[in-house]
């Protein structure tokens, strides 16, 4: 389709806080949020002359929120938090689809050509609500324990227009039987969550610590059903996450080291499908819960100034992620209980859409005196991002997938020279990025297993340079 990749934002946000202190022990905070914003966007999403699939978007959104909080230090080492929340948000979602990929030859029938030509006009309102509330106790001066629960209710509704290009007539390919225009799918919920930490210092520079907690991720309805069919709903995303570090200052703070360890159990795991041939064929962009999952992960930092003026930091984490069962009906298959075969579950990609098994950092500067002239600092970066996934079902081996469609480890390396002044209230930072112009992706969406015959990748910058000057006062 010809069209043009078309962006543009207005927001407006607004944010006020306000606290308190009713005694030196009593204290209450008000913290107000607003947000008012307006998306523009146009996506010729083919990526070839050919007239394919293009899109405009109009998205406008206005949000507000109000949080109080009371904290009370009922002892020197006794105190809480507790509190209430909500939020209130209505978004419109005005979209006009020219997708031509999916064809219906009907002469003289009552079906367009192409079906999936359609205008949508979706209003949505969603609320949440919370208290909850949290206690400190300092059990000696190297122990702390730390305990909060919150209940949260969500609401939210998503209101479907499916017409044709008239702006009037209801699409009979999308809403053949006229139950999706004018429908309003409901999401209401709610759930307790807890949380307990536990600190211990053994002296002042090395402290370790624990935390067990509990969260979850709202269910709904599919926000983008390019039919009837796929206009459902998925239950909430749970969790449990178990975390154990440790922190330390080393050498007179010459030399700080922090590492932990994750463990993460996912209950429901969604997953949005652009693949969905057992609901419809065609496009899809279909939120399900995929099954249950475990990630296990380690992240270690380390800073060091081994002398006057030289820093070296270095950081890097790793994740794993495993499926213990999988939904068969996610995956095309009959729907049944969760399944762990692993035939089932090697339908799925071994990890989700963003998840990244592997992240690394390295870096090195010298800050140099010029005596009255003031400091020179150089600074060199290096950053290594493992692989990724395109699409939540597994690629079949051979296929346009499972060569294109797999975003590749890169790594970028970056450079920074700064001059400060001798007060260092000035200072001017010339920047090179992606030193090397390393040419990669890093995203990728693959949208072949819908039909529309495209990967779209996200490539990044190349070198770039620049000149910035900070004054601070």
């Amino acid at each position: 389709t010809s069209g043009s990749q078309l962006n543009s934002l207005s927001s407006y946000d607004g944010a006020l806080n306000i606290g308190i202190s009713i005694t030196d022990a009593v204290k209450v905070a008000s913290i107000t949020g607003y947000r008012n914003w307006r998306n523009e966007f146009s996506i010729d999403g083919d990526l070839s002359p050919a007239r394919t699939q293009f899109g405009n978007n109009i998205l406008t959104d206005w949000f507000w929120s109000q949080e109080l909080r009371l904290s009370v230090d009922l002892s020197k080492s006794v105190r809480f938090t507790t509190g209430a929340y909500y939020s209130d948000e209505k978004t419109t979602y005005y979209t006009l689809q020219d997708i031509r990929y999916v064809a219906i030859p009907t002469p003289g029938g009552p079906l367009p050509l192409f079906p999936l030509q359609f205008i949508g006009n979706d209003p949505v309102h969603t609320n949440s609500k919370a208290l909850f509330g949290t206690l400190f106790f300092n059990v000696t001066d190297a122990l702390t324990l730390t305990g909060g629960v919150r209940y949260t209710k969500d609401f939210k509704s998503y209101t479907y227009y499916r017409l044709n290009l008239d702006g009037t007539t209801i699409n009979p390919f999308l809403d053949p039987n006229h139950m999706l225009t004018g429908h309003e799918a409901v999401f209401d919920g709610s759930r307790p969550d807890w949380h307990f930490s536990a600190d211990y210092r053994f002296n002042p520079a090395v402290m370790a610590y624990l935390s067990v907690g509990t969260g979850y991720k709202a269910g709904g309805d599919s926000p983008r059903p390019f039919s009837a069919a796929q206009a459902i709903g998925f239950g909430p995303e749970k969790l449990t996450s178990y975390e154990l570090g440790l922190k330390t200052d080393l050498l007179n703070r010459t030399l700080r080291f922090n590492t932990a360890v994750f463990y993460n159990d996912f209950k429901d795991a969604q997953l949005v499908l652009l693949s969905c041939p057992q609901f419809s064929p065609g496009p899809c962009a279909l939120p399900q819960n995929a099954g249950n999952a475990k990630v296990k992960g380690i992240e270690v930092e380390v800073q060091a100034t081994p002398v006057a003026g030289l820093e070296l930091d270095a950081a890097g984490s790793y994740l794993k992620w495993d499926w213990d069962c999988v939904n068969p009906e996610v995956v095309g298959l009959a729907n049944g209980p969760c399944s762990s075969d692993p035939a089932v579950i090697g339908l799925l990609a071994s990890t989700p859409i963003g998840f990244t098994k592997e992240l690394y950092h390295a870096g090195i500067q010298y800050q140099t005196s010029l005596g009255a002239a003031g400091f020179l600092t150089p600074r060199f970066d290096v950053s290594y991002t493992g692989p990724s996934v395109g699409a939540d079902l597994a690629a079949a081996p051979g296929t346009a997938s499972a060569i294109y469609g797999q975003n590749q480890g890169y790594t970028v390396a970056n450079f920074h020279l700064t001059w400060a002044n001798a007060k260092k209230d000035l200072q001017a930072t010339l920047e090179v990025t992606n030193l090397f112009n390393k040419y990669y992706f890093f995203s990728k969406f693959d949208l072949t297993g819908a039909g529309q015959g495209a990967i779209i990748g996200s490539p990044g910058r190349p070198t770039e340079v620049a000149l910035t000057m900070k004054k601070s006062f």
